[in-house]
C-alpha cells in the first residue's frame, strides 16, 4: 500500500494529462490482448465481437491452465479497467466485457459479470455502437440466466436481437435467437423456444456460425428429451457432438456427452450411456467446472438408481446436491 502511495504521488509530480491517457491506453490495450489470448484456450468456440487488429503482440498461454491462471489473478483490475474504460466511453469497455463472458460462464462469478457487462453496456449505448449493445446485451441476459432471473434475461435478449439486426451482425443475431428460445423452453414456451432455434439455423449456414449451430442443435435435442421424443434427441445430440470436435470446442463436446448419457440412460441403453457420462464427468472434474459436474453426477446417480446400485446412487446424488448449494443454485438444490 505505501509503494502504491508513493507511485502514485511521484505520477502526480512528473506526468500530464495526456501521459496518463496515454499510459491507460496502453495498459487497456495490452489487458485486451492478454485476455483474448487467455480466451482463445478457454474457451475458443464462444460467439464474440471481433476484436482490432494492431494490438500488442502477446507471447500466450503455455496451457489452458496458465491461461485460467492468469484471468483468475487479474480479474479485479480488468474489472477495474472495464469500468474506468467505461466512464471515458472507451471501446475497450465493451470489447474486454465481451472477451472475459466466456471465463464467467464456465466459472459463475455472476456478481462481476453483471458488473462488467452493465458498464460494458453503458459505454456501447453512449457510443451508439449498435454491435456492442448487442453483445453486452448478450453478457447481462446470460449472467441473469445463471442467476435463474429468467424474465431479466429473456428481456435482455430481445433487446440483444433488435441491436444485433441494426448493426448488421447476423452471427450475433443467430446466437442471441439462440438463447432467447432457450430461456423460453425453460419457462415453459416449448413453442416459441423451437421457433426461436429453427430461425437461428436459418442464419447459421456459414463455417463461423459453427458454435450457435452446434449449441441450437442441443438445445433442440434437450426439448426433445423433454417430450419424450428421445431418438430424435439422440439425432440432434450427435449431430452437435460432430461439430463440436478438437481441443478448443471440447467444453461444449462434454455438454454433448452429458446429454447423450442422459438420454441413453432413459432408453435403457445402459453401457453407453455409462460411457459417456463417465468421460463427461472426468472432463468437468478436472476442469474445475462445477456446474458440469454436478449435473453429471445428478446423471449418473439416476443411472445408478435405475441399475440397482443404490449405494453409488446415494453417493453421486449427495456430492450432487453438496455442489449445487456451492453454486447457490436454488433449482438444481430443489430438483436434487
Amino acid at each position: 500500500d505505501l509503494l502504491r502511495l508513493f507511485a502514485v504521488q511521484a505520477a502526480a509530480s512528473v506526468l500530464t494529462d495526456e501521459d496518463r491517457a496515454a499510459g491507460f491506453g496502453r495498459l487497456l490495450d495490452w489487458y485486451l490482448a492478454r485476455t483474448t489470448a487467455a480466451m482463445r484456450l478457454l474457451y475458443a468456440g464462444m460467439v464474440r465481437l471481433p476484436v482490432d487488429d494492431g494490438l500488442p503482440a502477446d507471447p500466450g498461454f503455455a496451457d489452458v491452465d496458465a491461461a485460467e491462471a492468469w484471468l483468475r489473478d487479474e480479474l479485479d483490475g480488468l474489472a477495474a479497467a472495464i469500468d474506468a474504460a467505461a466512464e471515458q466511453r472507451s471501446p475497450r469497455s465493451w470489447q474486454l466485457a465481451d472477451q472475459l463472458r466466456g471465463y464467467f460462464f464456465l466459472r459463475r462469478d455472476t456478481v462481476t459479470w453483471l458488473r462488467t457487462g452493465r458498464a460494458g453496456l453503458a459505454a456501447a449505448e453512449a457510443a451508439g455502437d449498435h454491435r456492442a449493445q448487442a453483445a453486452m446485451h448478450q453478457t447481462v441476459g446470460q449472467a441473469q440466466w445463471s442467476l435463474g432471473r429468467h424474465q431479466l434475461a429473456l428481456e435482455a435478449y430481445q433487446r440483444g436481437v433488435s441491436a444485433a439486426r441494426l448493426g448488421g451482425w447476423p452471427l450475433g443475431e443467430a446466437y442471441l435467437l439462440h438463447n432467447r428460445g432457450l430461456v423460453q423452453g425453460e419457462l415453459g414456451h416449448v413453442d416459441e423456444a423451437q421457433e426461436n432455434y429453427h430461425e437461428a439455423l436459418r442464419l447459421a449456414t456459414g463455417p463461423e456460425f459453427a458454435h450457435v449451430r452446434a449449441v441450437t442443435l442441443n438445445d433442440l435435442g434437450t426439448i426433445c428429451s423433454e417430450q419424450g421424443r428421445l431418438t430424435e434427441a439422440v439425432d440432434h445430440f450427435t449431430a452437435a457432438l460432430a461439430i463440436n470436435q478438437g481441443d478448443a470446442r471440447r467444453r461444449s463436446a462434454m455438454s454433448q456427452q452429458l446429454n447423450l448419457g442422459m438420454v441413453l440412460r432413459q432408453l435403457e441403453e445402459f453401457d453407453p450411456a455409462r460411457g459417456h457420462l463417465g468421460t463427461a464427468m472426468t472432463y468437468f472434474s478436472e476442469a474445475g467446472d462445477f456446474h458440469g459436474e454436478m449435473c453429471a453426477l445428478d446423471e449418473l446417480s439416476q443411472l445408478y438408481a435405475q441399475l440397482g446400485e443404490w449405494s453409488a446412487a446415494v453417493d453421486t446424488g449427495d456430492r450432487a446436491l453438496r455442489l449445487a448449494v456451492r453454486l447457490g443454485d436454488v433449482r438444481a438444490t430443489a430438483a436434487l
